[in-house]
C-alpha cells in the first residue's frame, strides 16, 4: 500500500519494531566462514550490483503512524557493509555477540553485514538483518 510515496509495514513487521526496548533486538544474525581474507572493496561492490533484486534492503523506515517503507535517499553501500577488524579464532563468538546486540540504525535499511578477518587464514561474514524486512 502506498502512503505519500512510502509502503506501510504490515502490522506484524510494526509489531516486531514495537518490541525494541532496552536490550530487545528485532533482528537476526547468520554467520558465514570462508577461507582467505575478504577484499572489502569487491564485497561492497558486489553487495552493490545485487542489489536491485532486493528492493526492501534499500529502503528506511519513514516517521508515521503508521510505520512506513521510503527510499533512503542517502543510501551508501559502504555504510552498511563493514570492514569489523580482525579477531582470534577464539574471540569470533564474543565479537558476533557484541554485534547482535548493536541496535540496526533507523535511519538507513534495517541490515549490516561484517566482514572480519579470523586467525590468519580465515574471514567471516556477519549479516544482520532485521525481522520487519
Amino acid at each position: 500500500m502506498a502512503i505519500s510515496g512510502a509502503e506501510a509495514l504490515s502490522d506484524e513487521d510494526a509489531r516486531i519494531l514495537a518490541l525494541e526496548q532496552g536490550p530487545v533486538r528485532g533482528h537476526t544474525c547468520k554467520v558465514a566462514i570462508v577461507d582467505g581474507r575478504i577484499d572489502m572493496t569487491g564485497l561492497r561492490e558486489r553487495v552493490d550490483r545485487r542489489l536491485g533484486r532486493e528492493r526492501l534492503l534499500s529502503l528506511r523506515l519513514a516517521d508515521g503512524d503508521p510505520p512506513c517503507w521510503e527510499p533512503d535517499p542517502a543510501f551508501d553501500v559502504a555504510r552498511h557493509v563493514r570492514d569489523a577488524g580482525a579477531v582470534a579464532e577464539d574471540d569470533l563468538h564474543e565479537l558476533v555477540g557484541r554485534l547482535m546486540a548493536e541496535r540496526l540504525p533507523r535511519d538507513r535499511p534495517l541490515w549490516a553485514l561484517d566482514a572480519v578477518r579470523v586467525g590468519g587464514r580465515r574471514s567471516a561474514l556477519v549479516w544482520r538483518i532485521h525481522h520487519a524486512l
